[in-house]
Order: structure tokens, then sequence, then C-alpha cells
């Protein structure tokens, strides 16, 4: 009776201090996080928009943290390469990726996509996001967005427009724009943003979006003319340049953003630990002023946030793909 007294006083007395120990040993993964340099991969090459972000980031969450911060480009394939391989990596905390609008978009367009954002990354935080610019040739006789689809409507598959990529934002803000004016622009696709831009300055190509940094020194320098920012505001370094959505086609927007993302599983405090920094970087005067260099409109803001955002973009680029019958193996 004895032996089964103490037996049971055992077994209880080891029941309830699995209850106390619980909690502690749940958090033993992320009580000393992080305790080596941490990387952040960016699927896209160095000297790319992402690329400058990644390297402000690097710098502010590495004093945060306490540790080295080391950026990986891994380019390729619209930036699906180092989306995937960041989809791979152990969900540890020590693998972050500077995700942006192509990995809301890649699911629609590429039958054979090695990974899902929604089943294979946790977001984060939004960082920011930049406006795209509509532009033209400084000798092209197109003057405005009137002038752009009357001419167009009138010589349908005559204008062209080129894009850093089938797949990419530029080329999906001109099939956006051809549903929403009713034209039919042919697009051109281009291995790279600066390669389409010579040709733009050249005449060879009618008309490119681009984002708004890359191409703000051109404009003012008068190798390329703006005819319209697809957002809802005009924008601070060129004010007078009109909205598209000003120009009659409400709701054109298109504005390539930046954020956060770790792999799914990633423990819970090291999200919002993550979120934490990044949150403060986004109101950290001198990165703050770094990051609005790079024309990005920042948004701070919970990881809930940034997963509606990334939702709502895989619905609207979704459609555009369905509509334009974009399809890529």
């Amino acid at each position: 009776m004895l032996f089964k007294f103490l037996m049971r006083y055992a077994v209880a007395n080891l029941a309830f201090l699995s209850l106390l120990w619980a909690p502690i040993l749940h958090a033993q993964p992320t009580a000393n996080y992080p305790e080596r340099p941490i990387k952040i991969v960016v699927p896209f090459g160095a000297g790319s928009s992402p690329d400058a972000v990644a390297r402000i980031l690097e710098r502010s969450l590495s004093q945060k943290l306490g540790v080295t911060i080391i950026v990986e480009n891994r380019a390729g394939a619209a930036g699906n390469i180092g989306a995937e391989f960041a989809a791979r990596s152990q969900n540890d905390g020590y693998t972050l990726m500077l995700a942006g609008t192509n990995i809301a978009v890649a699911g629609s367009i590429y039958k054979n996509l090695r990974f899902d954002v929604k089943r294979d990354f946790a977001p984060v935080g939004m960082i920011g996001s930049v406006p795209s610019v509509l532009v033209v040739s400084t000798n092209s006789k197109l003057q405005s967005i009137a002038e752009l689809v009357r001419y167009a409507k009138t010589n349908p598959g005559k204008v062209t427009f080129a894009s850093s990529g089938t797949g990419t934002t530029s080329h999906l803000a001109g099939e956006l724009f051809n549903r929403m004016a009713n034209v039919q622009m042919v697009h051109v696709p281009y291995p790279a943003a600066g390669r389409a831009l010579m040709d733009i300055a050249s005449g060879r190509v009618d008309l490119l979006f681009d984002n708004l940094p890359a191409s703000v020194v051109q404009i003012k320098g008068g190798v390329t003319r703006a005819l319209g920012i697809a957002s809802l505001a005009r924008n601070l370094a060129m004010p007078d340049v009109a909205t598209i959505d000003e120009s009659g086609y409400k709701g054109f927007v298109v504005e390539p953003w930046y954020g956060l993302m770790v792999p799914k599983g990633t423990p819970e405090p090291i999200v919002k630990l993550l979120n934490t920094h990044l949150r403060a970087i986004l109101t950290d005067s001198d990165s703050v002023e770094k990051l609005q260099a790079l024309g990005l409109k920042l948004v701070v803001g919970s990881p809930d946030l940034m997963g509606s955002i990334v939702e709502s973009e895989m619905i609207k680029w979704g459609q555009v793909v369905r509509d334009a019958n974009i399809q890529i193996e």
C-alpha cells in the first residue's frame, strides 16, 4: 500500500511540475535569442532596390539585436530562387527574407512554383512602398495620359511598353493599364529595368512603368518624361506630375512594397521581437531619412497588417494575371 501511495504521489508531483515547467521549457528556444549572426535573404541582386533597403536594415537591426546581420543575395527567376531558399531554411529566427510584391504574385504566374507564400512564410512587418511612374522618352509625341490612351485606341497594337521581365511589377502595371484604359499595348520584356530605360530614352520602346526612385534622376535630367504617378497622391519628389488616378483612371495604384518575412513556424516570441525592433527602426530619424531617400513611403505595423496587405495584393494581381493570361512554366 505504501509503495502504491508513493507512486501515486510521485506521478501527481511530476504532473504538477510539468505544468509549472511547461512555459519555461517552451520558451527555451527563444530565451537567449539571438546567439549568433542572422541572415537576411534578398531574392534580388546587389545594387537593386530591395538590396538597398536590406543594407539599411542590416546596420540598424544589428545594433538593436547585438549580433551581426548578414545580407545574402540570391537572385534569379524574378525573386523565386531566393524565396524558395528562405522558405526551406530553418524556422529558428536566424533566416529572414526581404520580401516584396513579387512574392504575392508568383503563385498566380508560375505553374511549378516550389514555395507558397501562405504555407511557407510568416510575416514580420511591412517596411514601405514606392510608387511606380509612367515614363516616355523626352522626344515622345505623347504628352499626357489622355494623349496616350487616345493614340493607343486609334492605333491598337502599335504602342509598346517595356518591363524588367515577364511577371514583374512593371509588366503587371502595363497589363493593369491595358485593362483599365481598355487599350492594347504590346509588352516588351527586358532582363532588367536599366536596359529598358535605355531603350525608352532612345525611343525604341514607347513607355515603361518604373519604380520612381530608379527613374527620378533620368526624369530630372531630361532623359525621360513622366506622364503620371501610379499612386493616389502626388509625390513630393515631383509634385507637378499628376497621378494616373487624377487623369481619370480611378484607383490605378502600383506601389511595389517591401517587408520582412520568416519561415513558417518561427516561434511567435521571435516574430514579436523582430517586429518590435523593425517598428523602432521605422521611427528612428536616421533610418527614416535613409529609407525615405530611396523613395519609400514607410509603413509601420503588426505582422497581421502585413499579412492583410499580402492577401489583398495576391487578389489584385492574381486577377490581372488571369485577365492577361500570363503563365510561366
